[in-house]
């Protein structure tokens, strides 16, 4: 079991702290983000203030607990905030607002592949963790807003410049309403996928042989995912890489019975080895209750909504 961990503010006092919890906890690792902060330094671009990394795994070691870093694969608040940013474009031709905590950037952006590739360059030259995950690794959708059950619905796509530019030099044709999206639907349906897996085989490529590579999904179900983010499921796993569900019941207001089916699905095409399931706790009655899954999955990742020591 690894709890997913975010700093209010970081030293290595209040860091060995909380690992020598994680162990009293019987928690078998940590997971945190990379990036400490994301920080705008001219008009076009941003630069990032790393947290000690390659000394937050080794501490990690001395305890005996994996490591995972996080990475917001193409989400980027402050990115959204530059003037030149061409952020993605909805179903309504209007460009997504930033939110408060949500600030997508279209995986077809220059920018925000720029920005993918220096998080890589990184990731390359540090003491290797024992997991990557991948958050945002995905073309928008703001799950936390939206419904779940996406039947019926506008397609969430990103229309912005950069997509239709590249799919239309896919098709070679003109492409620009919605309407000609709709009816070359497999198509596009084909290239969003292809964009999102280009992505994932550059951080196989760059990350070394143990390091296994996370990718985190949206609570949809299976058949839904790919529809709705680019992300395929089976050619994630095809690639030796794991997926982890997001299943935050208490985000969504969902019971633990939805959980439960969520998961049943999952297993019906996909092994239970490649699933790392992420659930959002509130105290450790409900720790306890997920840690029942750990002889089913590999790992299960838990976010401490609370602090869940002193629960």
């Amino acid at each position: 079991m690894l709890l997913r961990y975010s700093f209010d503010t970081w030293s290595e006092k209040q860091y060995v702290k909380e690992l020598k919890e994680l162990r009293s906890l019987g928690m078998d690792g940590i997971c945190f983000p990379m990036i400490k902060r994301e920080i705008r330094i001219r008009r076009g671009a941003t630069r990032f203030d790393y947290y000690p990394l390659s000394r937050m795994i080794e501490m990690a070691r001395d305890f005996y607990l994996k490591t995972g870093l996080i990475v917001e694969s193409f989400h980027s608040a402050e990115l959204s905030l530059l003037e030149n940013f061409s952020p993605p474009v909805g179903a309504n031709g209007i460009g997504y607002i930033r939110e408060e905590n949500y600030a997508p950037v279209c995986p077809n952006d220059p920018m925000g592949i720029m920005r993918y590739h220096r998080i890589l360059q990184k990731l390359a030259n540090i003491e290797s963790p024992d997991y990557v995950y991948f958050e945002n690794l995905r073309f928008p959708y703001y799950w936390l807003k939206e419904e779940l059950d996406i039947q019926n619905q506008v397609p969430p796509f990103c229309y912005c410049p950069f997509c239709t530019a590249e799919f239309s030099s896919v098709m070679g044709e003109i492409v620009t309403s919605i309407d000609q999206i709709i009816d070359m639907l497999p198509e596009w349906l084909e290239w969003r996928t292809a964009a999102i897996m280009d992505h994932l085989l550059d951080a196989r490529d760059t990350l070394p042989s143990t390091t296994r590579i996370i990718v985190s999904l949206p609570p949809l179900l299976p058949i839904d995912v790919p529809f709705t983010t680019g992300q395929l499921p089976m050619a994630i796993i095809e690639e030796d890489c794991h997926i982890s569900p997001k299943l935050h019941h208490l985000s969504k207001g969902k019971s633990e019975l939805w959980v439960e089916d969520m998961l049943d699905q999952y297993q019906i095409d996909i092994k239970a080895s490649k699933i790392i399931p992420s659930f959002e706790t509130s105290n450790l009655n409900e720790l306890t209750n997920f840690a029942r899954w750990e002889d089913i999955f590999p790992e299960i990742i838990v976010t401490n909504r609370t602090n869940l020591s002193r629960s």
